[in-house]
């Protein structure tokens, strides 16, 4: 079973960006979300999916993670 498998069981949105905010990873609950498979996703930001402030206020949380290290759960 492969590490994405794993995170495709999970009821959590689980995702990883790069530094520039596109979308490196999404599993099934973040594709659900957005409404659009891992293919339309990598490579991609926030903006083309979710409304603009909170697009913003997620590129808030995103740059205290890669700042601190440190993982936000909600």
């Amino acid at each position: 079973m492969t590490p994405e498998t794993i995170l495709d069981t999970l009821d959590t949105a689980v995702y990883s960006e790069d530094r520039q905010g596109r979308y490196t990873y999404a599993n099934r609950m973040v594709q659900e979300i957005f409404g659009a498979p891992l293919r339309q996703i990598v490579g991609h930001d926030d903006s083309e999916f979710i409304d603009l402030q909170v697009s913003n206020d997620l590129k808030v949380n995103d740059e205290a993670v890669m700042t601190s290290g440190q993982a936000i759960a909600r």
